[in-house]
């Protein structure tokens, strides 16, 4: 369904971030496969993709996208 289509797209956004080493971008988009994750009851793979967001958050000092976590 769309969930499929739109984790799919997260996760090459998420690849191409990793390989250009934009951190807010991988933020962004773990933060937002882990809603989506989620929501299909992917329980452990959204908590490590939540920490994941948190930690990249906090190394660029954006407190803000860090509280969106929470």
């Amino acid at each position: 369904g769309k969930n499929d289509e739109a984790i799919a797209t997260l996760e090459q956004a998420l690849q191409s971030y990793q390989q250009s080493k934009d951190i807010s971008g991988q933020a962004k988009s773990s933060h937002d496969l882990a809603l989506l994750l989620t929501k299909k009851s992917e329980i452990y793979r959204a908590i490590k993709l939540y920490k994941t967001s948190i930690t990249l958050f906090e190394s660029i000092g954006d407190l803000e996208g860090r509280a969106m976590v929470h």
